[in-house]
C-alpha cells in the first residue's frame, strides 16, 4: 500500500459531522500512514470559506477542488452541488491516484462512490466504502422518492453493483450491517466501525452551573434537549407535538432545540403559530460549544422518522453519552441507536411517530430524576470506556492491515 486517499465533499475546516468525522479519521491514520484528502471547496458550517487549494494539515495532504454553492436545503441546489463537486474531485483523483493506493470514499454525496468505481476501474486502486447513509433507501424513507419509481428501482440495481465491486465496506452499526448484507454477495467484506464520543471536549456539567440554563432561566425546569441536525430524516414534528401537549398542561417541562436543517423553519413556524411558551430554539452552534449545549438537558432526544433503521446511525448519540445525559431514542426497535440505549441501560425508546409514547417517556423521566441521573452516569462511563476514538482508530488500522495482507 503506497498511500491512503480520502474522497469526501466535506473536510477541515468544516466542523459539521461528516467533515469532522472524516478529518479525525484521516489524521488518526496519518500517524502511521501517508494520507491525502481530495475534497470539495473549503467550508465552515457548510458555507464556502477561503482556504488554499493545497495544504498539509496535521500530517494530511489536502487537495481542494471546485464546486457550486447553492442552498443545501433546496433539493435541486443540493443535487447540483453534489454533481459539480464530485466531478471536480473525481477529475483530480484520476490524475494522482495509482494502483498501489487505497481510496476511502464516503457515501455523501451519493454520486461520489460511483465516480470512485470508475477510478478503481481505470487505476486499479482498492476502495473502502464508508457508509454514512444508505441510498436510495434514505430517499424512500423520507418520501422524497417512491419505492415503486423507475428512478429508485434503477438505483437499487446500481447500489448492489457498487457494494459488490468495492473492496471493503465500513458500516456504522449493526442495523446498517444487516441492511447492507442484503446488497452484497460476500458479507465478510463488511466491517462494523462505529463513531465515537469526543471525551476530550465533552464531559458532564452540573445542570445548576450550566450557563445556557441560566441564560434562558431553565434552572427549575426539566429540560428536554434536541441538539443536532433538523433534517428530513428526523422526527421534529412529533417532538413539537409533544411540546404542545405539555404546554397545554402548563407543566415544568421545557423543550430546548439547538441546531439547523431543512425542518428548522417549520419548527419555528409551529412554535409561533401555537404560541408555545415551553420551547426555546437557539439555532446552529459551534463544535466548541458542545459541552455547554449537550449538558443543558435533563433528557436528550434523538428522533427519527419511521423506517430509518439501518439507513443512518446518529453520531450525536456518543456525545450525548459523554455529556452524561440519558437518551430518549425515537427510533425503530432494531436500530443501532436503540441497541446501544437498551444494552447500556442509558435511556428509553419510543416508536417513531407515536406521540403518546413520546409524551409518556418524557413524563416518566421528569418524575424520576434519580433514575435519569443514574442512566446519565452510566452513559458517561461507557462513552469513556467503550466509545473512545482510540478504539475506533485501531479498528481502521486493522482494516488497512487486513487489506494490505489480502492484497485484494
Amino acid at each position: 500500500m503506497n498511500k491512503v486517499w480520502f474522497l469526501t465533499e466535506l473536510y477541515y475546516p468544516e466542523e459539521t459531522s461528516t467533515g469532522y468525522l472524516l478529518t479525525k479519521i484521516a489524521e488518526g491514520l496519518a500517524e502511521k500512514h501517508s494520507v491525502g484528502v481530495i475534497t470539495g471547496p473549503a467550508t465552515k458550517a457548510e458555507e464556502v470559506t477561503a482556504a488554499p487549494d493545497y495544504e498539509v494539515h496535521n500530517g494530511v495532504e489536502i487537495r481542494r477542488g471546485w464546486g457550486t454553492d447553492f442552498d443545501k436545503n433546496n433539493l435541486f441546489g443540493r443535487g447540483v452541488n453534489w454533481i459539480t463537486r464530485a466531478s471536480s474531485m473525481g477529475a483530480r483523483a484520476l490524475r494522482i491516484i495509482d494502483s498501489d493506493d487505497v481510496v476511502v470514499v464516503v457515501t455523501n454525496p451519493p454520486v461520489l462512490p460511483y465516480l470512485t468505481l470508475f477510478l478503481k476501474w481505470v487505476t486499479g486502486c482498492r476502495v473502502v466504502l464508508l457508509v454514512h447513509d444508505v441510498y436510495p433507501e434514505l430517499l424512500t424513507a423520507t418520501e422524497v422518492a417512491s419505492e415503486e419509481s423507475m428512478f429508485v428501482r434503477v438505483w437499487h440495481r446500481l447500489s448492489r453493483y457498487l457494494y459488490n465491486y468495492v473492496d471493503r465496506i465500513v458500516s456504522l452499526g449493526r442495523d446498517m450491517s444487516r441492511l447492507l448484507r442484503r446488497k452484497v454477495n460476500d458479507p465478510d467484506r463488511i466491517r462494523r466501525i462505529w463513531n465515537w464520543a469526543e471525551n476530550d471536549l465533552i464531559e458532564p456539567m452540573s445542570r445548576g452551573e450550566n450557563p445556557l440554563r441560566q441564560k434562558y432561566d431553565l434552572q427549575e425546569k426539566f429540560v428536554v434537549l434536541y441538539a443536532g441536525n433538523h433534517g428530513r430524516t428526523h422526527g421534529i414534528e412529533h417532538l413539537a407535538e409533544a411540546a404542545r401537549i405539555f404546554d397545554e398542561e402548563n407543566s415544568d417541562i421545557h423543550f430546548l432545540f439547538a441546531g439547523f436543517g431543512a425542518k428548522k423553519e417549520w419548527l419555528e413556524r409551529y412554535v409561533s403559530s401555537h404560541g408555545l411558551e415551553n420551547v426555546t430554539s437557539i439555532g446552529r452552534y459551534a463544535r466548541s460549544d458542545q459541552k455547554e449545549i449537550l449538558s443543558a438537558g435533563d433528557l436528550a432526544v434523538i428522533s427519527y422518522v419511521p423506517g430509518m433503521a439501518g439507513i443512518s446511525v446518529p453520531s450525536r448519540m456518543y456525545n450525548h453519552m459523554a455529556a452524561g445525559t440519558p437518551i430518549l431514542a425515537i427510533a425503530d426497535h432494531w436500530s443501532e441507536l436503540n441497541h446501544v440505549v437498551q444494552e447500556e441501560e442509558i435511556g428509553w425508546r419510543a416508536p417513531p411517530g407515536n406521540v403518546d409514547d413520546i409524551v409518556s417517556v418524557i413524563r416518566y423521566a421528569s418524575s424520576n430524576l434519580e433514575v435519569c441521573q443514574k442512566k446519565g452516569e452510566r452513559a458517561a462511563n461507557v462513552a469513556k470506556t467503550k466509545y473512545d476514538f482510540s478504539t475506533v482508530n485501531t479498528r481502521y488500522e486493522n482494516l488497512l492491515s487486513d487489506m494490505n495482507g489480502s492484497n485484494s
